[in-house]
């Protein structure tokens, strides 16, 4: 009768771990989501496109700025702040660029892309930015006797400005800012209208 009476009672206990197994699987199935509208707003960072704090990258690498823009959700572009007309490479090898100014400026807020001025890392950083184009049909400075850099950025990069050793040897400008100006073409007061502005050079410790 004992031995009958265990089967009996094992059975019944098998029988309800089996129920109560079949009940612990069922028990998530509602918490299934069955179409999208059930799903629930992902409020995630990388969705975000609302304004931002803008971060100061004045000093730093252009790759460097390009790539925290990039974190941000924001795009960039980059030009030549000495108005030189170089194009800043940040894919390539050629990362030798360091950001002068930024726009937007740090501090502020922003939804829109990031422009970076900038320089080569043995640059200095001009005082006023000289990638902002000078209009067509605008007068020709008085450049002679200033610094080549002083001088391109009174210009600005629209015209088309080519420099040559005032001395006769035929030296390269390495580093324009290590240059003085000595006479000009058009003249100062000109109207520019797209010509060619002709520019030479001696060292800063040389006689015209």
């Amino acid at each position: 009768m004992r031995t009958r009476a265990a089967i009996t009672l094992t059975t019944a206990c098998l029988a309800a771990v089996t129920a109560c197994g079949s009940a612990e699987t069922t028990v998530g199935s509602p918490e299934r989501y069955t179409s999208p509208a059930d799903e629930p707003e992902d409020h995630s960072e990388e969705d975000y496109t609302g304004p931002v704090l803008v971060p100061d990258m004045t000093g730093k690498k252009l790759h460097l700025a390009v790539y925290e823009a990039s974190t941000l959700n924001f795009g960039s572009t980059a030009h030549d702040a000495l108005g030189h007309g170089r194009v800043p490479d940040v894919i390539g090898d050629d990362r030798g660029w360091k950001v002068c100014s930024q726009t937007p400026k740090a501090g502020s807020y922003t939804s829109g892309n990031f422009a970076f001025a900038v320089v080569k890392l043995d640059e200095v950083c001009p005082v006023t930015d000289a990638g902002e184009r000078q209009a067509t049909g605008s007068a020709m400075p008085g450049v002679e006797g200033r610094v080549v850099t002083a001088a391109r950025r009174a210009l600005g990069n629209r015209a088309d400005i080519t420099v040559t050793d005032a001395s006769g040897l035929d030296r390269i400008l390495l580093r324009e800012s290590e240059w003085r100006t000595c006479t000009q073409q058009p003249a100062a007061g000109s109207k520019l209208d797209g010509q060619r502005v002709k520019l030479t050079a001696v060292k800063v410790d040389e006689s015209c």
